[in-house]
């Protein structure tokens, strides 16, 4: 039945006026009184509401209370909620997802625009229900932990390159010292020469793994903030939110995931020691610094 439209001082005197009308058909601009709520969609509706209610598929199980019952117990229709509000109506919470269009939307985007797509929209209380062990959920937490194993392994790896290059400056300056002993005095000026080289090679491999470290770090930083959300709307029982947020985030996975491969793909070591000359004693201006980068060889003749 049709209401009267009320004055402002009408609707300000009473709390329980919006109660009273039919939530879909004041979005339309007409004022119908309602006659049941529905606890899913947390709306007031109407006699042709609450009907077509249940002809929807993506809301045929719907539950669906009498307006005394939900003004009565309030609490009772209090369960895990999403808490997202949708971007096109701001004051609906996003509660459906559009398989067929990959997009989250609440009940006024999804009859308006998704009505032919029913048979392939999930009602997220229902599909995040038991979200912890929901395929797509643990794939996108499997992922989430891939990546981070694979940044910690990535700057395990730096961490031991860093003490290779190390290593290998400090075993060239013992060869070094040990030819030294032979050539003391010629070797003075080699010594100079191929320390110099080596330490430009060991700086510059300890700038890129510093680099890399950095960006590892940061990037490690991401997916941990990431994970750590997850983790708190799954432990505060926000399943609806989680499944939310693993879909807002599933590009970002994947763009971790290919940034991480692309920082990480084709890292090299130039490797580095000395080797000795024997024929030194006869020419002692000779010298060369025996080099590896990655599986490529080459000495650099000073």
């Amino acid at each position: 039945m049709a209401l009267s439209m009320p004055t402002s001082d009408m609707v300000k005197s009473s709390d329980a006026y919006e109660e009273d009308l039919c939530q879909p058909c004041s979005f339309g601009g007409k004022i119908v009184s309602s006659e049941c709520f529905c606890i899913d969609c947390e709306e007031y509706l109407c006699k042709r509401c609450s009907e077509y209610h249940k002809i929807q598929k993506v809301m045929r199980n719907h539950q669906l209370v009498s307006r005394k019952e939900a003004k009565k117990s309030p609490h009772a229709m209090v369960k895990d909620k999403c808490s997202v509000k949708c971007t096109v109506h701001k004051y609906k919470t996003v509660k459906y997802f559009c398989k067929t269009h990959n997009v989250l939307g609440c009940s006024v985007c999804i009859t308006m625009k998704h009505t032919q797509c029913s048979g392939n929209v999930d009602y997220i209380p229902t599909v995040a229900a038991d979200i912890k062990h929901n395929d797509d959920f643990q794939k996108f937490n499997e992922n989430l932990k891939a990546i981070e194993a694979a940044c910690k392994a990535g700057i395990s790896d730096v961490k031991k390159n860093l003490k290779v290059t190390e290593t290998d400056h400090g075993q060239l300056k013992e060869a070094m010292q040990q030819f030294r002993e032979q050539v003391i005095g010629a070797l003075d000026k080699l010594e100079n020469n191929i320390m110099a080289e080596a330490g430009s090679i060991m700086r510059e491999e300890k700038k890129k793994l510093d680099d890399l470290s950095k960006k590892l770090v940061k990037h490690q930083a991401e997916v941990d903030a990431m994970i750590k959300q997850a983790d708190a709307l799954l432990s505060s029982g926000k399943h609806c939110d989680t499944y939310l947020y693993m879909q807002k985030e599933a590009k970002q996975l994947i763009s971790l995931d290919k940034e991480l491969k692309r920082m990480t793909r084709g890292q090299t070591l130039q490797r580095y020691k000395f080797q000795p000359n024997m024929d030194i004693l006869k020419t002692i201006a000779s010298g060369k610094l025996s080099c590896r980068n990655g599986n490529t060889y080459f000495n650099l003749i000073l």
